[in-house]
């Protein structure tokens, strides 16, 4: 029942959960209610700094703030229209915190994508302190009490996955590395059975499950697709600094029989509307450069025509330039490409003026920007500054980030 084509479908802290209420209902002797330990005034705080950092860490606030948005927007609903409501007890009292920072985020049982997320994390919240009793038959009625609305958000989750096609977990034989650059290495992997969906851009969590290593000792790995969707072999790249992480290095080694694609989302695409409409500019730092040229071979495979598009590659040294012939080939169907050789790996001041200046002129021109979190701050900042109109429609800048693998 957790499980569905090899894919995860329920958290199973929730389901245990869900199983303890269910049995606790049924009158079961020795069996109680299951209750919620850190649900105490005691361990608000603590958890509150906890659940910041894990925030924080995971650089994913929108399901977070989604979630307190649904609960407090019924509470103060009920207040309204109810009255008797107590915030400080609802706060104090219940797993607030301990639900929006750790059991909500939970990456293989919530959807992959922004407007999922926050209508996920809405929902749940929203049934989570409805405090509504639904009549199923005489003798049972469902509560919706923590527990069973995480429940409902992880068939929310897969609903989603369903409507998008990345419900399945795809499987893929005997994934190999070549060395693309200095200490970049782009990976091979043909899948078994169909070719993954998904859009250009977008990222995958890579998983190489083995029994002597569970999944916190490096077996699972998120990268961006290097690949056009429905293509194989499916493709990825990463780089290396120092000493590789046991990950990479069997993958570099060739030691890998079988991975799998566990989860595919994120929200870091361009739409070929979008393109045909307005000015974009492509701004990548480094490996940034790969969910563009997932971009570029999507493009190119549908025909589009590439002339109101800027790429900017910046790397720290030639030896480091990477899909030559994709980026030659969108410049030759009309796209403008600049790379830019920085020492420092970071864009130098005024180069993206001067790559596309008619880009920056040009009204509502939209920028993409990929790669180490210092490069996509450093560069956003220069976007603002060369083209104000930014600062007051700041969606059309559109940002990933390389934390780092």
């Amino acid at each position: 029942m957790l499980v569905w084509r090899r894919r995860l479908i329920v958290n199973p802290a929730v389901a245990g959960a869900i199983t303890c209420y269910a049995v606790a209902f049924a009158g079961v002797e020795g069996i109680s209610y299951p209750f919620w330990w850190v649900a105490a005034e005691p361990l608000l705080i603590p958890m509150a700094v906890i659940g910041a950092v894990l925030v924080i860490v995971i650089r994913d606030a929108t399901v977070v703030i989604a979630y307190f948005v649904g609960a407090l927007g019924v509470i103060g609903w009920l207040q309204l229209t109810e009255g008797n409501q107590d915030l400080e007890l609802w706060v104090t009292s219940s797993p607030m915190f301990f639900v929006a920072a750790i059991m909500l985020p939970e990456p293989l049982t919530s959807p992959a994508t922004r407007i999922p997320r926050i209508l996920y994390g809405v929902l749940v919240g929203a049934l989570t302190y409805c405090q509504q009793n639904v009549e199923i038959t005489d003798s049972y009625s469902l509560e919706f009490t923590p527990e069973i609305a995480l429940g409902f958000g992880c068939v929310f989750a897969l609903l989603v996955r369903l409507l998008t096609r990345t419900a399945r977990r795809v499987p893929l034989a005997e994934p190999r590395a070549e060395s693309l650059a200095e200490n970049t290495f782009g990976v091979y992997a043909p899948s078994v059975g169909r070719a993954p969906a998904f859009r250009p851009g977008q990222w995958a969590t890579l998983s190489v499950p083995r029994w002597s290593r569970p999944v916190w000792q490096s077996s699972r790995r998120v990268f961006s697709f290097v690949s056009a969707p429905y293509t194989d072999p499916v493709e990825f790249a990463f780089t290396t600094s120092g000493e590789p992480s046991p990950f990479k290095r069997d993958l570099i080694a060739g030691s890998v029989p079988r991975a799998y694609i566990d989860n595919r989302g994120g929200g870091f695409v361009l739409s070929p509307r979008l393109i045909a409409r307005h000015r974009v500019v492509l701004v990548a730092g480094g490996i940034g450069i790969t969910p563009f040229i997932s971009m570029l071979r999507a493009l190119r495979a549908a025909g589009n025509d590439l002339s109101n598009l800027t790429v900017v590659h910046v790397i720290r040294a030639e030896s480091r330039a990477v899909y030559a012939e994709v980026l030659d080939d969108a410049a030759a169907a009309g796209a403008r490409v600049e790379r830019v050789v920085s020492p420092t790996g970071t864009l130098p001041d005024g180069t993206a003026l001067r790559a596309d200046g008619t880009a920056l002129r040009a009204e509502g021109t939209h920028y993409f920007v990929s790669g180490a979190p210092q490069f996509v701050r450093a560069t956003t900042s220069q976007i603002r500054r060369a083209d104000t109109t930014t600062r007051l429609r700041p969606w059309r800048v559109h940002t990933d980030t390389f934390a780092g693998y």
